[in-house]
């Protein structure tokens, strides 16, 4: 792996090559450009991975898009939507989505998923989501409610949580 972080003002790029192994000996080629852009009280983000064991495949398949726009009300409450689209990445004379599962935030990527067992050409979804922090001077406690679809589950999901940031640098200091 190699990868580059940047931060400017309005512009944050984390920018990726990676290789994985998958059988031995063959190994999947990655690239990620990572991008995220600030405009006053938004955050806006765009990612764009490719997944290839060829670097003569130029049918488009193996690659992954993921938007999301944030909006910062005040310090206690951020709303977000977050969408995103996958398609297969071949292994062979197999099939492969980089399927999305829910976390803190909503989404994150998972696992490989076999094509043979999920049949839809593209792996879609889109959802919607709060942040609220209730202590005061902190984020370090955070509060999230998201709302979400995607079309392996064809259905609407909701997720409660809490996330708690333990901070070692403060202890460090003492």
């Amino acid at each position: 792996s190699l990868g580059w972080y940047g931060d400017f003002d309005w512009f944050a790029p984390i920018w990726s090559v990676n290789m994985m192994e998958y059988a031995k000996g063959s190994y999947m080629k990655m690239l990620g450009l990572g991008n995220q852009f600030y405009a006053g009280d938004f955050t806006l983000t765009l990612d764009w991975i490719s997944r290839i064991t060829d670097f003569n495949e130029k049918s488009g398949r193996g690659m992954t898009l993921n938007a999301s726009a944030l909006y910062n009300l005040n310090d206690k409450l951020e709303f977000f939507v977050k969408g995103g689209l996958d398609t297969p990445a071949s292994l062979g004379n197999e099939y492969f989505f980089d399927i999305f599962s829910y976390e803190d935030d909503g989404f994150v990527a998972s696992t490989l998923y076999d094509s043979n067992v999920f049949s839809p050409n593209k792996y879609v979804f889109a959802g919607a989501g709060v942040h609220y922090y209730p202590l005061r001077d902190s984020q370090d406690l955070r509060i999230h409610a998201v709302a979400a679809y995607n079309n392996f589950a064809e259905c609407v999901s909701f997720n409660l949580g809490v996330t708690y940031n333990f901070s070692l640098t403060g202890l460090l200091k003492k």
